[in-house]
């Protein structure tokens, strides 16, 4: 189905289940945590990317790990996305207000390998976080499949934000 509402909720605990309920769309999500997996170390940063101003926001809980990242390309309001991309007067131009990514993955040894994204493409990559001169740096994939680095400054955090990257780098 598609709609132009926004898939939106509220998050609320019922003992010990996350309820989700839609704002913009009926639905009612039940959450319930997995006793088995590890909670600790928990860490959240929002970040801002330093050269484009891109949003973005990092998360990890234990062995896991989410990464999601806003489009550089903002679009106004008046439309749904849909008729973004079909109005768009390039392919290229189309490309970028798809681009934006939601990744999820575990944490290894020596790395934080992604294993469901929003980007098919980046599935098994590997997001490779680290510090350096108070940035947190990670890899992505360019439009074209090339390798390429991010630069994030970090506008907000809690917990063991060292737990955030694959292998301390800091240089100062």
């Amino acid at each position: 189905m598609i709609t132009s509402a926004v898939d939106a909720g509220s998050l609320c605990w019922q003992g010990d289940v996350l309820v989700e309920t839609g704002r913009g769309i009926a639905y009612i999500e039940h959450w319930h945590r997995d006793d088995g997996a590890p909670r600790l170390p928990v860490a959240a940063v929002a970040l801002r990317e330093a050269n484009d101003h891109t949003a973005a926001a990092m998360l990890r809980v234990g062995a896991a790990f989410m990464f999601a990242r806003d489009r550089a390309m903002v679009a106004a309001c008046r439309q749904t996305l849909g008729e973004y991309v079909a109005e768009a007067p390039t392919l290229p131009q189309a490309r970028q207000l798809v681009d934006c990514e939601i990744s999820f993955g575990d944490v290894l040894p020596g790395r934080f390998q992604i294993t469901a994204s929003t980007l098919p493409y980046r599935i098994g990559d590997v997001l490779d976080p680290h510090f350096m001169r108070g940035q947190l740096i990670t890899m992505d994939r360019a439009q074209n499949s090339t390798a390429m680095t991010r630069r994030w400054e970090i506008t907000d955090g809690e917990g063991d934000l060292e737990a955030l990257a694959a292998v301390q780098l800091d240089c100062a």
